[in-house]
């Protein structure tokens, strides 16, 4: 006897809901671990502690995260054969406290083990209000070493005390991170859809002649604009420098790109090569939510069955949209809520100083999509979800 699952509406009617295992069976995987051709890499977040007692307000204790299952999102992802962004906005980096950041980035370090991680180096130590740009740079040049010496890349956050500030301004404090940078950099645009804070960022041409910079390999792109994204890529592919999309809207074409010879070269990367072209790479907050999936999408793009890539990956957009849509701030609770309906998390929780959360029937619609999206393997897993997380607020 098959457990029912029943799914409310708005006007108070209720619908039984048939998993999708039960309806339609789940694409071919490809066998063996064939060579990777995109580098994706999933930006995973902070589990908060449920039972944490502290302070309600910054400073909180350290406590508040639940570490032990932190570091456990971070082996979902590498298990699945993506790369670790941690310390990256989709981990609360906003509301964190600069010693539980620093925590994060030792604990990120330890766990790594050789497997390819980021970190984000930022300016969120700086506690003046109009710092010079001397003390911008240095304040990302002490982060950006800390990363490298622990053997992460690292991500160069964008700072909101750039923002208004001209071109030869950016291009003064990049050139000091350059210099000082023990190894590659990606740098990191985050649109305004994300923070309205980063409106007219990248002045001028700053964005261009920053990437012609040595140590700056790759660029992450959080535009949400797959048009000027494409256009970006094959600039930069002509100086043999890469694109990582952080577009999680139109991530399943601009990862497969086109076959267009379009720039020289390699990029090299935690061991791997992979010829520079027209497509983007990836470093992607809904890939924290999808990892298994995305695994078996990318295995296929790996043997060229581009159909067989966009059979796993397509049904996952819709989820994106949703997990990302306006307030797109608090996509980090969506984020939460996936976690904790696959069984990772008991809890949805934010920081207490986050004030970006979805609401019931937010979530309701997020397990559809996401068994829609191939995240329920079972009809049980379906069930499970449904009875543990979903129960306990419909009756």
């Amino acid at each position: 006897m098959r457990r029912e699952i029943w799914l409310p509406h708005p006007d108070g009617s209720k619908e039984l809901y048939i998993p999708r295992a039960r309806l339609h069976p789940f694409p071919p995987k490809v066998a063996g671990n064939p060579e990777p051709v995109r580098e994706v890499d999933a930006a995973v977040h902070v589990v908060i502690n449920p039972n944490y007692s502290g302070p309600s307000t910054p400073p909180f204790e350290l406590d508040i995260i639940d570490w032990k299952t932190t570091a456990q999102i971070r082996e979902y992802i590498w298990n699945a054969g993506l790369g670790v962004a941690d310390g990256m906005d989709t981990a609360q980096r906003d509301h964190l406290p600069r010693r539980h950041v620093e925590y994060l980035l030792r604990q990120t370090a330890e766990q790594a083990n050789g497997r390819r991680w980021y970190f984000g180096a930022g300016t969120d130590e700086i506690t003046t209000d109009n710092p010079t740009n001397a003390e911008i740079a240095q304040a990302y040049i002490k982060q950006m070493l800390q990363i490298q010496r622990l053997g992460g890349k690292v991500a160069i956050f964008p700072s909101p005390y750039l923002a208004g500030r001209s071109e030869e301004d950016y291009l003064g404090v990049f050139r000091e991170i350059n210099t000082a940078a023990e190894g590659p950099l990606l740098l990191h645009w985050l649109g305004e859809v994300f923070n309205p804070k980063m409106k007219d960022y990248f002045p001028g041409n700053s964005f261009y002649r920053i990437m012609e910079m040595e140590n700056f390999e790759s660029t992450k792109l959080s535009l949400l604009d797959a048009e000027r994204e494409i256009e970006i890529r094959r600039h930069l592919a002509k100086i043999g420098k890469v694109v990582k999309t952080g577009d999680d809207f139109h991530y399943v074409e601009l990862i497969e790109g086109t076959d267009e010879p379009i720039g020289e070269g390699v990029y090299e990367s935690a061991g791997h090569r992979y010829p520079i072209g027209d497509y983007s790479h990836a470093l992607l907050g809904c890939m924290s939510t999808i990892e298994d999936v995305a695994g078996y999408a990318l295995d296929a793009l790996a043997v060229n069955d581009k159909r067989l890539y966009r059979r796993w990956l397509e049904p996952t957009v819709p989820l994106s949209h949703w997990v990302f849509q306006t307030p797109t701030a608090a996509y980090k609770h969506g984020v939460a809520m996936v976690a904790q309906l696959r069984g990772k998390q008991d809890n949805d929780l934010l920081l207490p100083n986050n004030p970006n959360r979805r609401d019931l029937w937010h979530k309701i619609t997020l397990f559809r999509l996401m068994d829609a999206a191939g995240l329920f393997s079972t009809e049980e897993q379906a069930y499970e979800a449904y009875r543990r997380h979903l129960v306990p607020y419909l009756n």
